[in-house]
C-alpha cells in the first residue's frame, strides 16, 4: 500500500495491489478505481499458482544454428567466467546466435592456422605416404598449437557481441 498525492486538487489516493490489478481509492470522494499493471499495459498475462500469480513470461525465439565443440567451449567459459554477459545474452535472445558465431569463427581460423602451419614446416601428402608416423607426430603438434592459438584469440578473448 502507498499513497499518492494527485496535483490537480483531485484528492488523495490509497494504491493497493490487489491480485492482478491496482486498486486506487480516493480518500476525499471515496471513488475507487482498477488500475491495470504495466506488466498487463503491455499485454502480458498472470498466471494463478496456488496463492500466488505468476506472469507468463517467455524468452524471445532464437534461430536454431548448430553449435559445436568451440561453442560449447566458450558456453562453459561464459557461464563460469561471465555470468553477466552469459544471463544478458540468454534473456535477450542473442545466446545462440553468438555461439554459432563463434564457432564458425574458431573452425576457420582453425583450419586455416593449421594449413598455413603445415605448409610452413613442410607436411605434405609425400611426407603422409613415405613416413605416416613423421606425419602423425607433426601434424598433431601442429593440431595442439593452432588448438591453443584459437582458444586465446576466439574461446577465452572477451568480445562483447553486437
Amino acid at each position: 500500500m502507498f499513497v499518492v498525492k494527485s496535483g490537480m486538487n483531485s484528492g488523495i489516493f490509497v494504491v493497493f495491489f490487489v491480485i492482478e490489478h491496482f486498486l486506487a481509492i480516493n480518500l476525499s470522494t471515496k471513488e475507487v478505481r482498477y488500475m491495470k499493471s504495466i506488466f498487463e499495459q503491455m499485454d502480458g498475462t498472470y498466471t494463478m499458482q496456488g496463492d500466488y500469480c505468476l506472469p507468463d513470461l517467455t524468452l524471445p525465439a532464437e534461430e536454431e544454428r548448430p553449435i559445436g565443440v568451440w561453442a560449447q567451449c566458450r558456453l562453459r567459459y561464459l557461464k563460469q567466467h561471465h555470468q553477466i554477459l552469459y544471463y544478458n545474452l540468454l534473456t535477450s535472445g542473442k545466446l545462440q546466435s553468438h555461439l554459432a558465431d563463434v564457432e564458425e569463427e574458431a573452425q576457420t581460423l582453425f583450419f586455416r592456422l593449421v594449413k598455413e602451419y603445415a605448409e610452413r614446416e613442410g607436411v605434405t601428402e609425400q611426407l603422409k605416404a613415405e613416413k605416416p608416423m613423421e606425419w602423425i607426430r607433426r601434424m598433431n603438434s601442429i593440431s595442439f598449437q593452432t588448438r591453443e592459438i584459437v582458444n586465446q584469440k576466439v574461446i577465452y578473448f572477451l568480445m562483447l557481441p553486437l
